[in-house]
């Protein structure tokens, strides 16, 4: 069965096959012998739905659960900022032309975090150095799209648009060579489902990589949302912006933050919004210096009146006070929506709340690495659903997870654990910057796209021995912009 040894001091080692398992190994010394630059060449014989099984999901969820943190290793972190010994595997891959209907797209008034994934991932491959300018020595093909805003009509009639891009591919001889297996599509938006809304693409989408929010299906690949300061800038523009956090400041710890947890969201009624609810209501004691806000209108305190599902369920259901009315106290209370109020103490917080909602997934995640800061994940089926690129970051070092069955019984015990791991995070600053190149997609470092295009080549397309993402010269050494 084979194996990939990486060659970091702290090494992912996958195996595949019938027996496949998640394990993390320790070692000291770094490959020493640099092998030659080579080029990926997909074999149609290899090409799979993905190798990311529900099992592997399970494993590798037990893994991150369970994982016992090493004591901080200065080699560590310090191999994350060095230039890598190892040279890359290119992944060589073709962008199609922009199809004329993007002319007429324009801003409306949407979520824009839910949006901007398209558009970026599209920038981000044209100016990557791995694509190519003939479909013949490309191994992946990107299809351009914008879905998201095609589907709510901001780029002219969808259905024509999805005419036009069935049209283009019918007659290219790409598509048809592995019947478009080895084509990759952008379609983040929630609400747009796999088996509707692409009208006369939908065949073709069905055979299709999709990126999405969420992997509802075997060929949906779960990437990054929008980060919480694109959600009010035009999504004609991809945006650019600097390190939330200066490098010095990074490198020094958060120390200096004043809020230790961070939620500031819906959690009204909802069964799905149970531990949110609890985190509300039973953590301001114990973190008395933490944001823990229920985002709606405070007049509207008994929406969503529905059955209860979970014993004790009622005493969670208990109305939170006005937080204007707790003499400057910024948890377990209710206050409006704030856009500039979520940023401000967002980047002042140490540890993200990520908490399970209408499903596993959640912008809170990225929200965290954007900002600087170690994200604590109460949400099962997070692995299975939600979990980008699982073979291709060291999430142990990146993220605590926490269970969301034993937090229910014990959301203080529990918190307290995953803070005590968080606070361990907090000493390799390195991993703190990896997450922010790798999951962010303001980032300017094009760490991201080539942690895409190698999740894909390795889940799907036969690249099982490829190096992780993280160890890409892409993904190491200080930012430079491409």
């Amino acid at each position: 069965m084979p194996q990939v040894r990486l060659p970091l001091s702290v090494s992912w080692v996958f195996s595949f096959g019938a027996s496949s398992c998640f394990s993390l190994r320790v070692s000291t010394s770094l490959r020493s012998q640099v092998e030659p630059d080579l080029v990926f060449r997909s074999d149609p014989g290899d090409f799979t739905d993905d190798v990311y099984s529900e099992l592997e999901a399970d494993k590798l969820n037990s893994l991150l659960l369970n994982e016992e943190f090493f004591p901080p290793d200065s080699s560590l972190q310090d191999s994350l900022w060095n230039k890598p010994r190892v040279p890359d595997t290119r992944i060589q891959f073709y962008v199609y032309p922009t199809p004329p209907y993007f002319d007429q797209c324009e801003m409306f008034d949407f979520d824009f975090q839910n949006y901007i994934p398209d558009q970026a991932v599209e920038a981000a491959l044209l100016r990557h150095p791995w694509r190519v300018d003939h479909p013949a020595d490309a191994s992946l093909f990107f299809v351009p799209a914008r879905m998201g805003l095609s589907f709510r009509e901001a780029c002219g009639n969808h259905s024509a648009n999805m005419e036009y891009l069935a049209n283009m591919l019918q007659s290219r001889p790409w598509f048809e060579r592995n019947g478009g297996k080895d084509h990759v599509i952008s379609a983040f938006e929630w609400a747009i489902d796999h088996h509707q809304h692409f009208g006369m693409l939908e065949p073709m989408i069905q055979r299709m990589l999709v990126l999405h929010f969420e992997r509802k299906h075997p060929r949906q690949v779960p990437v990054p949302y929008g980060p919480a300061s694109d959600r009010k800038v035009m999504t004609s523009v991809v945006p650019v912006v600097s390190d939330a956090l200066p490098r010095s400041k990074k490198r020094s710890g958060q120390r200096e933050r004043k809020h230790d947890l961070f939620f500031r969201g819906r959690a009204d009624n909802r069964f799905a919004y149970l531990d949110r609810r609890i985190a509300l209501r039973s953590l301001g004691s114990a973190f008395p210096d933490s944001i823990l806000m229920d985002v709606r209108n405070p007049t509207h305190r008994f929406m969503w009146r529905t059955e209860l599902k979970f014993p004790d369920e009622e005493k969670w259901r208990l109305p939170l006070p006005v937080c204007s009315d707790l003499n400057g106290r910024l948890n377990g209370c209710v206050i409006n929506h704030s856009y500039n109020d979520y940023t401000t103490l967002a980047a002042d917080s140490r540890f993200f709340l990520v908490l399970h909602g209408d499903s596993p997934s959640t912008s809170r995640l990225y929200d965290a690495f954007h900002f600087g800061a170690i994200p604590i994940v109460i949400s099962d089926n997070f692995t299975t659903a939600a979990l980008p690129f699982p073979y291709e970051l060291p999430w142990t070092y990146l993220t605590v997870f926490a269970n969301q069955t034993l937090f229910r019984e014990d959301p203080v015990g529990i918190v307290k654990q995953a803070v005590q791991k968080a606070k361990i995070l907090e000493r390799w600053p390195a991993f703190r910057e990896l997450a922010r190149r790798s999951l962010d997609w303001t980032s300017p470092s094009p760490c991201l796209v080539t942690t895409v295009l190698t999740d894909l080549s390795r889940r799907y397309l036969g690249g099982r021995n490829l190096l992780p993402a993280y160890q890409s010269t892409h993904c190491r050494g200080p930012y430079r912009r491409v």
